[in-house]
């Protein structure tokens, strides 16, 4: 299971909605839903995201997830020294 995989069904647990429900808001079906849940499929990038979307999450690209990262797990930048004369 990959990260965005997890990460949205613990969202859908945490939701409190039935799969029915967050069916009918979202457009994806829920018998879809129920076999996601269970493992036994995955989901489209259309599904995914009005999933996120019903649920208040916010998907980013690899690259936004770096610039998100606290400050202590970031490399520090590299900065020239001024020279003294």
């Amino acid at each position: 299971m990959n990260e965005i995989e997890r990460q949205l069904r613990e969202a859908i647990q945490a939701s409190g909605k039935s799969l029915s429900q967050l069916g009918q808001v979202s457009g994806v079906d829920a018998g879809r839903l129920s076999r996601f849940m269970r493992g036994e499929r995955g989901l489209n990038v259309e599904a995914v995201g009005r999933l996120c979307e019903v649920l208040g999450l916010h998907l980013a690209p690899i690259a936004d997830a770096e610039e998100d990262k606290p400050a202590a797990e970031k490399p520090a930048p590299k900065t020239k020294r001024n020279k003294k004369s």
